[in-house]
C-alpha cells in the first residue's frame, strides 16, 4: 500500500500511514469546531509514566462550541482519544478541557454561509483521526447540499464499535456547523 496521500482528488483520499502526532490532530480538529483558532492552544504534558496530557485552552465565546450541548462534543472527543488514539498509539492520552476565567460566551452566531465549509481540509482531518488505528480512505459527494462521507476502514481493531461512530458523528457535526456544512458518514469495514 501507499504512505500517506493527503489529497488524492477532490473526492477521494486514502491514508495508511498517520504522520501526525494526537496533539497535532486535536489542534486541526480545534480549528474546525472553533471560530477563533489562532487564540486557541492545546498544552501537552508528557509525564514519567509515558502518558501525554493534552489540554485544550479556548477563549470564552469558544468553551461553548467545544463543550457541545450538555458537553455532548467534549465527551466525544475524549472518548476519541483517550480510548481510540491512545489503544492506536499504545500510549495513555488525557484530554482536558480548561475553562476560561475571562470573557463572556457571547452571542450565539447566526447561520454560517456553506462556502465557509472546506472539504480537503474535513477529509484530512477525518484521515488523521482515523489513520491512528486503522487504514482508512475517505470518499467524499456533494448531493443535494449534503456533504456524505464514505469511510472505508481496512483491518480495524475490535475495540471500535458503536461509542466510537457516535462519537466520531458527534464531533465532525459539530464542525461541519461550525463551518456551515452538512454532512452524513457511512462508515464500511
Amino acid at each position: 500500500m501507499q504512505t500517506a496521500q493527503r489529497y488524492l482528488s477532490h473526492t477521494q483520499n486514502k491514508m495508511t500511514t498517520n504522520t501526525t502526532t494526537p496533539q497535532e490532530t486535536l489542534d486541526r480538529l480545534l480549528k474546525l469546531l472553533i471560530s477563533k483558532p489562532e487564540e486557541a492552544s492545546i498544552q501537552t504534558d508528557e509525564t514519567g509514566d509515558g502518558s501525554i496530557g493534552l489540554q485544550i485552552i479556548v477563549t470564552r465565546p469558544d468553551y461553548g462550541k467545544v463543550c457541545g450541548s450538555k458537553g455532548a462534543t467534549i465527551r466525544a472527543i475524549k472518548h476519541i482519544w483517550e480510548y481510540c488514539i491512545a489503544r492506536g498509539c499504545n500510549q495513555p492520552i488525557r484530554v482536558t478541557l480548561l475553562e476560561p476565567q475571562a470573557g463572556f460566551a457571547g452571542i450565539r452566531g447566526g447561520i454560517v454561509s456553506s462556502e465557509n465549509f472546506d472539504t480537503h481540509e474535513f477529509t484530512a482531518t477525518i484521515l488523521d483521526v482515523v489513520s491512528f488505528f486503522c487504514d482508512v480512505e475517505v470518499n467524499e459527494e456533494l448531493k443535494a447540499g449534503v456533504h456524505r462521507f464514505d469511510i472505508y476502514m481496512t483491518d480495524k481493531p475490535e475495540h471500535i464499535g458503536v461509542e466510537f461512530y457516535d462519537s466520531f458523528k458527534s464531533v465532525f457535526n459539530a464542525a461541519a456547523k461550525a463551518n456551515g456544512g452538512l454532512c452524513e458518514f457511512t462508515f464500511h469495514g
